[in-house]
């Protein structure tokens, strides 16, 4: 992106010369903020929800003041949440906070949980951000992890 162009989107430069995905987001929010982002579809392809750029742009905010409070810039924070509406807030949350973000899929069953704990070992996150419904049965299996890392659910930060 040349100089001009940079000023005219109202981005900010990167080493490599592109915006960042901050920078894009919010040009989104404020330019077609009331427009259709996202669409949470069912397993049987029925829309069941859907965020616009606006409600992104929200919720990533919220999940970012969240995380400056209790993480610092460059810790990374799991995020084991389904694809759908709390999974763009938390990710672009992570890209506003300065963290870094490492998706996981979701244990969908108990014993899927020891793939969550492995990744959360191995990535040496300082966070977890995940469903309140998986919160309880996370929160188990960190318990015998030293230093593990805190449980939130992201509808709480929502």
């Amino acid at each position: 992106m040349s100089t001009n162009e940079n000023q005219i989107s109202g981005g900010s430069e990167t080493p490599g010369g592109g915006a960042t995905c901050v920078d894009w987001l919010r040009e989104r929010a404020r330019d077609q903020g009331d427009r259709t982002a996202f669409i949470d579809i069912d397993g049987e392809a029925k829309a069941v929800g859907s965020l616009t750029w606006g409600e992104v742009d929200h919720g990533a905010r919220q999940v970012a003041a969240y995380l400056r409070e209790r993480v610092s810039v460059g810790d990374r924070v799991v995020l084991a949440v389904a694809a759908g509406s709390a999974f763009a807030p938390a990710l672009f949350g992570c890209f506003y906070a300065g963290v870094i973000a490492v998706p996981c899929a979701p244990p969908v069953r108990a014993r899927a949980g020891g793939r969550a704990l492995g990744v959360l070992t191995d990535s040496g996150a300082q966070l977890l951000l995940t469903t309140e419904s998986l919160v309880e049965p996370l929160g188990r299996a960190l318990e015998g992890t030293p230093q593990g890392p805190a449980c939130i659910a992201i509808e709480s930060i929502l």
